[in-house]
């Protein structure tokens, strides 16, 4: 019999505000109290959903890579376009850091991502899980930032409405499948409850070390209590090298030097933001 639903004491990722979420029914949503955020929205049937979002989306991507994106006709000369064209010239103009960096967020991290988090419900579904299933899974929340299939998108669409004045363009099936691959992208992302993953995990005895969210919900919030960036359980951390029980990733109060760097890269993006448009 699995054990009764319990409290959990949550830290809001918009404000900072520790406070104790209730166990929430199917299709419900609890809200920070000082900021107003989402801290927990909960689906019904999360794993079955999630497993069909994101083989979809595997099966979406698997077709945009290798289709044609564009055909572009212009004085006799036809000219086919497709998601390796762009980071191709790039590397044929010497900005091979560059072509890298586009195939990455284009190709590679989607990939993964959606690769990850297949591997990751599967291996829930087994009798005994992989414990290293926790790491992939962290990994998945990690490679969302850099799954940029919407800026390509963009970037697509405004090349399009450039050159369809001065060349005929004929928009390719892995156009068609990008748009439809990042509606799905979006709502595997709207319809995940990482919470519930990692729920899972626990009633699963992934985590070496258990965890007694009653005893910590009821708890007192004490100075040294962290969320976890990754996984977003709070526990008390010893010192600054302590890991999640969690999830095994490392627990910091603060990102390091992050005024600082946030400084720093909002300098260099406006500097940047120039001569990249002209």
């Amino acid at each position: 019999m699995s054990p009764a639903p319990q409290p959990r004491l949550r830290e809001c990722r918009d404000c900072g505000q520790f406070q104790i979420v209730p166990p929430l029914p199917p299709a419900a949503s609890a809200h920070c109290l000082r900021c107003d955020a989402v801290l927990r929205r909960t689906h019904r049937d999360p794993l079955w959903t999630q497993f069909a979002l994101n083989l979809t989306a595997l099966l979406l991507l698997l077709i945009a890579v290798p289709s044609v994106l564009m055909l572009v006709s212009t004085a006799g000369q036809v000219h086919v376009a497709d998601m390796f064209s762009g980071p191709i010239g790039l590397d044929q103009h010497g900005l091979w850091e560059l072509a890298a960096v586009v195939l990455f967020t284009t190709v590679a991290a989607p990939a993964l991502k959606v690769g990850c988090m297949l591997y990751v419900l599967i291996g829930l579904r087994l009798p005994y899980p992989p414990r290293h299933i926790r790491t992939v899974f962290a990994w998945v929340q990690r490679l969302r930032p850099w799954s940029m299939i919407e800026v390509y998108l963009l970037s697509v669409f405004v090349a399009y409405v450039k050159l369809r004045a001065i060349v005929f363009i004929q928009i390719g099936v892995a156009l068609y499948a990008l748009g439809a691959l990042l509606l799905t992208m979006i709502a595997a992302d709207f319809m995940r409850d990482a919470q519930f993953v990692w729920e899972e995990m626990e009633r699963r005895g992934i985590p070496r070390d258990k965890v007694d969210h009653a005893a910590v919900a009821a708890t007192a919030v004490q100075d040294g209590m962290i969320g976890c960036d990754t996984c977003g359980l709070v526990c008390l951390a010893v010192d600054d090298r302590a890991r999640c029980p969690r999830c095994d990733f490392r627990l910091r109060h603060r990102k390091p030097n992050s005024v600082a760097l946030t400084w720093a890269l909002g300098i260099a993006a406006a500097i940047l933001y120039v001569p990249a448009n002209v």
